[in-house]
């Protein structure tokens, strides 16, 4: 049984375009066609220029019924759940089946992006963004603007980053800024008392970590980290507008925003993408097949981020939200022209790796451009960073949480089954950079930097601890070398 269903999954998900659209991670062109989403109609469905609009909305929302239809039926095949893998991939094809059912429901409004003057039928289109809106919540939880944590620290984020670079904006931008932050005191939910963010030193506020990588180069740094860990991941230039960790390769933008990156990205990106995402995906390799797609979406995005954070130096208690959830918390509130007048003036004051229609396009994924209304996918970001904090005060195995793309219940399943013998961990390879270019290559100042970061994060003593073989401290020296030639 469990064979035959891990046949059925492979085959169907083996499919191109379908796991970017339960990525819900779209690649809008940005060129010509800027509202053009080339995962939806070219990757998945095969768009060509001659259909029309309401054979766009009436054949993908077809082949969407007809994939629904088929994970359905492999949901009812009464297989035995007693098998602890196979509980796991039912509750994977379950929330599967939960993505495409809202995909089908918003198609009409990824249509209408691509032809905003064309002969449009209305499809519904109130019963399409209420749809779309209650299955958005289920999937990723609900909006910001109902949270008091959130809006009431956003404001505070808000007020903490006018203070520190209101300088860049112009008279009149600074009146529309105040404007904003005023706007979140008057939600319902807003409590002064929950505002107490302070600016707290990184370990990353050194500016060093400000100089420019150029693409060429953060490229040639991302695969020595392959290579360290023994990845043989190519990495691709194309036309996304975000960079994307799929098993085949990292996919890199091709837009201007990426053409350099500082140093402080980069490390970011090699933490989050590499040693969290590429691990985790190993393992699931070793131990589940490679289902990219279970149903871990907030849990994995939130340990990548942690590791992010744990790069900032902060205490554990001090590790909050991100920086993306007053941007979404906007886009709720905002129409389209209030909300890209926001992120041009945003823009200015916190560097953001997009156009303002880039990100304009990245939020308003799966929602009409015109309206209010913002995608979720993006707060799992911020939102479960509180998890891990609860996860590591309860002494949970921070090791475990890279076992697989499984939710937080079947985490403890895996671990009990599981054969380590094959699996990989991170070493910590971006910390390790980071305390090396701080001390300079002085061994007696980069020992003391493992030492406190053992004291600070106990629970990662055991990878921070672990010796780097010969082969791999090669490969170590070589990032060392490349990034040494712009921080001098």
């Amino acid at each position: 049984m469990l064979k035959n269903l891990e046949k059925e999954v492979k085959i169907f998900f083996s499919t191109k375009g379908k796991v970017d659209l339960f990525e819900l991670t779209y690649a809008y062109t940005i060129q010509e066609e800027r509202f053009f989403n080339r995962t939806l109609f070219s990757d998945y469905w095969g768009y060509t220029v001659n259909d029309t609009v309401n054979t766009l909305v009436s054949d993908i929302r077809v082949k969407l019924q007809k994939d629904i239809t088929y994970i359905t039926t492999c949901m009812e095949h009464g297989y035995d759940v007693s098998d602890w893998r196979i509980s796991i991939y039912l509750k994977t094809l379950a929330y599967i089946r939960d993505i495409f059912e809202m995909i089908w429901w918003w198609v009409p409004f990824e249509v209408q992006k691509r032809y905003p003057k064309g002969d449009y039928v209305q499809y519904q289109l109130d019963e399409c963004l209420q749809e779309v809106t209650r299955r958005d919540q289920e999937i990723f939880g609900v909006l910001v603007s109902t949270r008091t944590r959130e809006v009431s620290r956003s404001e505070c984020f808000l007020q903490m980053t006018y203070n520190t670079s209101s300088y860049k904006l112009t008279s009149v931008e600074q009146d529309k800024y105040l404007e904003y932050m005023n706007l979140l005191t008057t939600l319902p939910v807003y409590r002064e008392e929950v505002c107490n963010l302070n600016p707290l030193p990184e370990l990353l506020d050194n500016e060093i970590f400000d100089c420019l990588i150029p693409r060429e180069e953060y490229i040639r740094l991302f695969s020595i980290v392959f290579d360290f860990y023994g990845f043989d991941i190519p990495i691709i230039v194309d036309e996304r507008n975000s960079i994307y960790d799929w098993q085949d390769a990292l996919y890199i933008p091709r837009s201007e925003s990426y053409d350099s990156l500082s140093l402080r990205r980069v490390l970011n990106l090699i933490a989050h993408e590499i040693e969290t995402h590429y691990i985790v995906l190993h393992n699931t390799n070793q131990l589940l097949w490679w289902i990219k797609w279970a149903n871990n979406l907030s849990r994995e995005e939130w340990l990548a981020t942690f590791q992010e954070f744990l790069l900032t130096w902060y205490e554990l208690s001090e590790i909050d939200m991100s920086n993306n959830v007053p941007v979404i918390l906007m886009g709720e509130l905002f129409d389209w022209r209030e909300y890209l007048e926001f992120l041009n003036v945003y823009r200015k004051l916190r560097w953001i790796v997009a156009t303002w229609a880039e990100r304009l396009l990245r939020a308003k994924r799966n929602y009409p451009l015109w309206w209010k209304g913002v995608q979720h996918k993006d707060i799992t970001y911020s939102r479960w960073i509180y998890k891990v904090r609860e996860y590591l005060f309860d002494w949970g195995d921070f090791i475990d949480l890279f076992l697989g793309k499984v939710d937080f219940e079947d985490i403890s399943i895996l671990a009990r089954n599981t054969d380590w013998k094959n699996l990989l961990f991170p070493k910590q390879v971006t910390m390790r950079l980071v305390f090396s270019l701080l001390a300079w290559w002085n061994q007696e100042v980069y020992d003391s930097f493992i030492e406190e970061a053992i004291k600070k994060y106990p629970f990662i003593q055991n990878l921070l601890l672990k010796k780097i073989s010969p082969q791999e401290q090669k490969m170590f020296s070589s990032l060392e070398e490349v990034v040494g030639l712009y921080i001098k």
